[in-house]
């Protein structure tokens, strides 16, 4: 439950940049997956999306 969360999380920001720049790229894309989150149960990891914010702020 708490990895769809995550994947839902993570979906939701890019489709919130999804538009394209001059050259015909998106500025913020997925980016495989980074080290689990800890979580206080040692039952679950839940794996963490890794996101590339190439904008210029």
């Amino acid at each position: 439950m708490l990895t769809e969360a995550r994947k839902a999380e993570v979906d939701a920001y890019l489709a919130a940049f999804a538009e394209r720049d001059e050259a015909g790229r998106r500025p913020v894309v997925r980016n495989g997956h980074d080290q689990p989150w800890p979580v206080l149960t040692s039952a679950i990891e839940v794996p963490a999306s890794r996101v590339d914010d190439k904008r210029i702020d």
